[in-house]
């Protein structure tokens, strides 16, 4: 026999890797390998054999730490010192214990060991010492079977069949054993009891006889010739069978099997319940029992009440008047032993037993033994029965949703459990281990667990899981895990998706714009953001029913507005809002891009802003106001006709051309003039660098004077024809520079209109009322950068090598009336340029107030 015992040295060896810093070691200070236990066959064990694979269980307990550490752990199991297989770890505060399975054990002691570890290094490893047992097959005889149930006469031919079974997890080769059968003769009992009646032979005739009768006795052997090879846990498995000539004699028949001996001792384990024989008395008239087995329900389930009928049948020739009925259910002796009526030849006589089912597989026998002539002969009925629990779950993913997720979406995925069983199943219960759970994996990694209430058969019941996406490809797995027994293999039905994970967008505040700045009480502010979307993924438009996409929330103290828009990967886009400050003082203000989640997207936009009190008026004064009333109403109309005047002169008829020139050059020094004088009565304006550029254009416009008066018009020649593109290109663009929209013709319209309400808004003011015009400040804001970036627009295309100006720049260099329209252009340039530094000046102006 092999050593029964289970060799467990709760030896703990510390193997520590050196770790390249110390937050590795902080990380596995904080978690502990408490416990490894072994099951096999579906129960926890405390002697570990070879015949079964071996689910090795480590247990973990974990500190509190941060979160988001706690996906940085991973599990090494050892076999001998070899690492055979790394788990990762999902969230180790709420991984109570990770399962190996080590499929085929071998006999022998073995080192099991398992460690944890982090990317960046192996903790303590903890193994045991486990002596793994050998188990030799066992050969069970369960009964020797004739194929005849009359009355047996010599020469009769009849066949013998054995039945035995495979008791253990290891199959049975047909070399391993040899069968036979022993058959022995008894002719010589009733000469025997015959001598002993009539008591008158002497003791030592007595001697005589018995020794002769022991010569005379027959012993035959049979042998089974085919030996079938035989599974794992085989159930009456007929060998034979034996066919026999009867001869004249009482014959006993036993059955012998001969394990094979190695130099390790038998091969196998021979074993039987009970004596197995036949007794064959040949002509002999007796009763002969025969069992048939019934069961109700056929196919019980764990728990259910099955009846279990015995059929008892008499196909003797004589009445059966004494038997006794045994129930056995995987060798053990279950219910009572009953006592029934005589049962008459050919009749039947129906006795029950009753028992609960259990799960698993087993071995029901009924035995009847009844008893003829003072001796006693045994019959049964044996069949195989499987339970099933009566538990069967279909676990199903419904959906999830957004569908079309993006990295750092918070998926939510609905999943059903079905009980299509025929037992109610209830919740998880950590103290007992028994009930069901409803667990999310993702990629084999356990994302959550969740249990409700019991679910009886026929009934569903629903869960909701929350996961955070992640790019990529990823395998969505819900499982059903019912437990029975805490000593028994858990049952687990599973359910599996594939999802695809899309890049998420990666936004980037780019530039952000206030006017005013700062604002006034009273004042509308605007505020302009551009942000980019610097990621691969589509910034989606705010969806808060499927959970997509983003929306930015602006807030000044405690008002929110919200909006959304589509970015395209690569792409930028302006976010505006608009925004009364009705008190003076300081205002908190931020500005986040936020998911359905609640998870921010982009780093929070803080600041604070200072909104100015109305007294006193920071505007400009009355007077002030209504001089730059007077000088844009004046400007306007003289860039007009300065306008109208100079697109005739690029485009004079040859007769003209003096006349048309002297009118604009005129028209330019009275706009020159207008300009002068607005810059000589604001009491804000840089006169010096002002007065140089206006002195500049002044220069200017008296040398293209000169050149008119000293010019012979009769010597200049007419233009040809193929530079009317060139000039038809100057211009519209001209035109467009001053009169169309944003052009500054109308662009002084609107900031005379500006002043005009910027007044109103004093007067109201100083009345005590609310003002007319808030947003009076913003508009006139905007017109000034408008002028700002037409006049520098303007100067910077002249000033280019390439542009409308380069033909006549050309031009200009060999014919005289080229350049006379050259210098008017020049000047009128400087003139819109001046206007933009103008522009720029009170832009700073208010700002400073």
């Amino acid at each position: 026999m092999a050593i029964r015992k289970f060799l467990l040295l709760v030896t703990i060896c510390i193997l520590l890797s050196p770790l390249p810093n110390c937050l590795g070691e902080e990380l596995l200070d904080k978690v502990t390998i408490t416990n490894i236990e072994f099951f096999q066959k579906g129960k926890l064990v405390e002697v570990v054999n070879d015949d079964a694979p071996v689910r090795i269980r480590t247990y973990l307990k974990a500190e509190e730490m941060i979160t988001e550490f706690r996906d940085k752990f991973f599990l090494i199991f050892y076999l001998n010192d070899l690492p055979v297989r790394t788990f990762p770890i999902s969230d180790i505060k709420y991984t109570p214990f990770i399962d190996y399975l080590w499929e085929e054990p071998t006999s022998g002691l073995h080192s099991v060991g398992a460690s944890l570890g982090t990317p960046t290094g192996v903790g303590e490893r903890v193994y045991y010492n486990i002596f793994i047992e050998e188990v030799k097959p066992v050969l069970k005889i369960n009964s020797l079977e004739i194929n005849t149930t009359r009355r047996i006469e010599v020469g009769d031919k009849v066949k013998f069949f054995l039945f035995v079974s495979n008791d253990s997890e290891k199959v049975i080769l047909p070399g391993d054993f040899i069968v036979r059968l022993q058959l022995k003769a008894k002719e010589k009992e009733k000469e025997e009891e015959e001598e002993e009646e009539e008591e008158t032979t002497a003791a030592a005739e007595e001697e005589i006889i018995e020794e002769e009768e022991k010569e005379k006795e027959r012993i035959i052997f049979l042998d089974f010739k085919e030996i079938p090879r035989i599974s794992p846990k085989a159930h009456n498995v007929s060998l034979g069978p034996i066919e026999w000539v009867v001869e004249d004699g009482n014959w006993l028949v036993y059955p012998q099997i001969l394990p094979r001996v190695t130099g390790s001792g038998k091969v196998l384990e021979v074993v039987k319940d009970e004596q197995v024989f036949l007794d064959l008395r040949i002509g002999e008239s007796r009763p002969d029992l025969f069992v048939e087995l019934f069961l109700y329900p056929s196919s019980p389930y764990m728990g259910e009440e099955v009846e279990i009928l015995a059929s008892l049948e008499n196909r003797g020739d004589l009445p059966c008047e004494k038997y006794h009925l045994f129930l056995y259910i995987d060798g053990r002796r279950k219910g009572s032993i009953m006592e029934g009526p005589a049962i008459l030849p050919g009749k039947f006589q129906n006795l029950q037993f009753v028992w609960r089912a259990e799960k698993g597989t087993h071995y029901l026998k009924v035995s009847a033994s009844y008893e003829f002539d003072q001796r006693e002969f045994l019959t049964k009925a044996e069949l195989s029965l499987t339970i099933n629990t009566g538990i069967n779950l279909v676990p199903v993913i419904l959906s999830w949703k957004p569908t079309n997720s993006q990295s750092g979406d918070i998926m939510t995925i609905l999943t059903r459990i079905e009980n299509i069983g025929v037992n109610p199943i209830t919740p998880w219960h950590e103290g007992s281990g028994v009930g069901y759970k409803a667990i999310l994996s993702v990629d084999g990694i356990k994302k959550q667990v969740k249990f409700d209430g019991e679910i009886e058969p026929g009934e569903k019941s629903d869960f909701e899981f929350t996961w955070e996406a992640e790019e990529g490809e990823h395998l969505l797995e819900f499982s059903s895990f019912y437990a029975v027994a805490k000593d028994m293999e858990p049952l687990l039905w599973s359910d599996e998706e594939s999802v695809k994970v899309l890049p998420p967008p990666k936004l980037i505040i780019v530039r952000d714009n206030w006017t005013p700045s700062p604002p006034t009480e009273g004042d509308i502010v605007e505020v302009s953001l551009v942000v980019k979307n610097d990621g691969q993924g589509v910034a989606r438009l705010w969806d808060e029913k499927e959970m997509v996409g983003y929306k930015a929330v602006f807030s000044i103290g405690s008002e929110e507005k919200e909006v959304s828009k589509r970015i395209p990967p690569g792409k930028e886009v302006t976010f505006s809002f608009r925004w009364k400050v009705d008190e003076g003082g300081e205002y908190p203000v931020r500005v986040l891009f936020v998911h359905p989640s609640g998870k921010g997207i982009v780093k929070p936009y803080k600041g604070t802003l200072t909104v100015l009190s109305p007294e006193p008026i920071d505007e400009l004064e009355k007077e002030t106001l209504k001089l730059l009333e007077k000088g844009g109403k004046k400007k306007a109309s003289v860039y007009k006709s300065l306008g109208k005047s100079m697109e005739e002169f690029l485009h004079p008829p040859h007769s003209q051309f003096e006349k048309l020139a002297k009118k604009t050059s005129k028209i330019a020094f009275a706009t020159l003039k207008s300009i002068f004088e607005e810059r000589q009565t604001l009491p804000f304006s840089d006169k010096s660098l002002q007065d140089k550029d206006l002195a500049e254009v002044s220069k200017n416009l008296k040398e293209v004077i000169e050149d008119i008066d000293r010019t012979d018009w009769k010597s200049v020649s007419q233009r040809g024809e193929k530079l009317e593109y060139e000039y038809g290109n100057l211009r519209k663009y001209l035109a467009r520079s001053l009169f169309f929209e944003g052009g500054i013709v109308p662009l002084l319209g609107k900031e005379t209109a500006s002043y005009r309400q910027m007044g109103a808004n004093n007067l109201a003011i100083e009345g005590g009322r609310i003002r007319p015009y808030p947003d009076a400040k913003n508009e006139l804001l905007k017109v000034l950068k408008a002028e700002e970036k037409l006049g520098m627009g303007i100067y910077q295309d002249f000033q280019k090598e390439e542009s409308v100006f380069t033909f006549l720049r050309r031009e200009a260099e060999r014919e005289k009336g080229a350049r006379i329209q050259l210098g008017l252009l020049k000047s009128i340039i400087s003139m819109l340029r001046n206007e933009a530094l103008r522009a720029r000046n009170l832009q700073k102006e208010f700002y400073a107030r």
